[in-house]
């Protein structure tokens, strides 16, 4: 359940969702503060494919945006 913390954004519990470890490792990309362009790179693959499993993400966790991927532990 994504819940609203005290910045105004979303802290969102990862464990109850059913990611692949490649979105679990884009996200933890992302929480890194990673460009798609930089992660594309790192795990060579396109930058389109990067944005294909970000959308994806989104989807999946009910969220708007890469602030939006905070850790809650």
């Amino acid at each position: 359940m994504n819940e609203v913390d005290d910045g105004g954004g979303y802290s969102v519990d990862f464990s109850q969702y059913k990611l692949s470890e490649r979105q679990k490792e884009i996200i933890q990309l992302i929480r890194e503060g990673k460009s798609n362009k930089f992660i594309a790179k790192l795990l060579s693959i396109s930058e389109n494919t990067v944005k294909f499993h970000v959308k994806n993400i989104y989807q999946i966790l009910n969220i708007r945006c890469r602030d939006d991927l905070k850790d809650t532990n």
